[in-house]
C-alpha cells in the first residue's frame, strides 16, 4: 500500500472516531442526586428551597447589577462599578429573586446565606453558625 493510501485511511478512521466520540458523550446527563442540588432562598416570599443539576440550566439566570456608588458604599470599592450575580426563580412566587443560600448540615434547614448587613448568617432553626 502506498503512503497516500495509508494517510488517505488513518485520516477517515480519526474522523470516524471523533464523529463516534462526540455523537456518544453527548447522551450524559447530569446526576439528579442529593449532592448535586444547590440551596437558594428567595427573600421576598421567606422561602429556602433546593435545586438540581438539571433544573439550573432552566431556572437560574447570570447578570449583572450596577454596584453601590463609593458614597453609598461602606468600603472603597473598585473601580468597576457592575458585578455579575446568579439568580434562581423561585418554585414558590415564580420571581427571579432566589439567591445562594446555606442548608444547615444539622436540621437541613434552607437559609439566606447572608445577613441584611452582608455579615455570613446563623441557621434560624438551630443556631447553627457556618463560621466556628
Amino acid at each position: 500500500m502506498s503512503n497516500k493510501i495509508k494517510l488517505s485511511v488513518a485520516a477517515l478512521l480519526f474522523g470516524i472516531a471523533i464523529i463516534l466520540h462526540f455523537s456518544l458523550d453527548s447522551e450524559k446527563k447530569i446526576p439528579e442526586t442529593e449532592e448535586t442540588k444547590t440551596a437558594w432562598f428567595c427573600t421576598p416570599c421567606d422561602h429556602g428551597f433546593q435545586l438540581s443539576g438539571s433544573e439550573m440550566t432552566e431556572k437560574i439566570s447570570v447578570g449583572r447589577v450596577d454596584r453601590p456608588s463609593d458614597e453609598e458604599a461602606s468600603e472603597p470599592q473598585i473601580p468597576r462599578r457592575r458585578r455579575m450575580i446568579k439568580v434562581a426563580q423561585c418554585p414558590v412566587c415564580k420571581e427571579w429573586s432566589g439567591e445562594a443560600a446555606r442548608r444547615c448540615p444539622d436540621c437541613g434547614h434552607i437559609f439566606s446565606a447572608k445577613t441584611k448587613e452582608g455579615q455570613p448568617a446563623v441557621c434560624p432553626n438551630c443556631q447553627w453558625d457556618p463560621l466556628p
